[in-house]
């Protein structure tokens, strides 16, 4: 297995080995949710992971207590062999879990057909980025309370609702998760597996520079237009 930057799913740059990320589990939905929200072809099933980014494409020194372990037990997460599903025995099946991954071995039960299953992938985000997110929905007031917020908690995997609603978990584990799913709505982005790109010495940071600095000039020209 190689060596190799991973991408932050948010911004598109890379994560180098070492730096702080913050990792949720996604899995691809059957039949897409239209195409109004961001989890409408791939949606989080677990809360965020806070660790580091290890270089092999997972994570390490995780953040201990996460109630993503818990989460993956309730999913029926499984892994693949000799063609057959097999359920996670390991004691720690976060840890087995990122592992999985690596492997593309990571598979969860389909909700909308029996005894199907469908690729299950670790995403992750700069950890700068996600709680600049964080920062920015707590300060527009935008934090969802309690489950009783229907306008963000609807939006929330079944998985994650039936965890909270028969107290497998606080809805504390969940706000984060439910406020990351705003901010992509309202940056305009969407959950979905990404790409490595390459050894670690190649990363084409003139290309990406460029890329950034039109898009940022972009973004201004609009916002100056839209408050003329």
């Amino acid at each position: 297995m190689g060596y190799w930057n991973e991408t932050c799913m948010l911004t598109g740059l890379p994560i180098q080995t070492g730096e702080d990320v913050v990792g949720y589990f996604i899995a691809r939905r059957r039949v897409p949710d239209g195409k109004t929200y961001p989890n409408a072809f791939y949606a989080p099933v677990t809360t965020p992971i806070y660790g580091q980014y290890d270089g092999y494409g997972r994570m390490e020194n995780v953040r201990p207590g996460t109630p993503a372990d818990k989460l993956l037990q309730v999913a029926g997460v499984k892994t693949k062999h000799n063609g057959k599903y097999e359920d996670i025995i390991e004691p720690d099946v976060l840890a087995c879990a990122l592992r999985a991954n690596t492997e593309h071995n990571l598979f969860i039960p389909d909700s909308g057909k029996l005894r199907t299953y469908c690729p299950a992938y670790l995403v992750m985000v700069r950890r700068e980025f996600h709680d600049t997110a964080m920062t920015a929905m707590n300060s527009r007031g935008c934090m969802p309370v309690n489950e009783r917020d229907t306008g963000a908690f609807s939006q929330v995997e079944p998985i994650l609702r039936h965890a909270v609603q028969n107290k497998l978990l606080n809805y504390e584990h969940v706000r984060e998760l439910v406020a990351f799913n705003r901010y992509l709505a309202l940056m305009r982005r969407s959950w979905h597996p990404t790409t490595g790109a390459g050894s670690q010495d190649e990363i084409e940071w003139q290309f990406q520079t460029n890329f950034y600095e039109q898009l940022l000039e972009t973004a201004k020209d609009m916002y100056l237009q839209a408050n003329r």
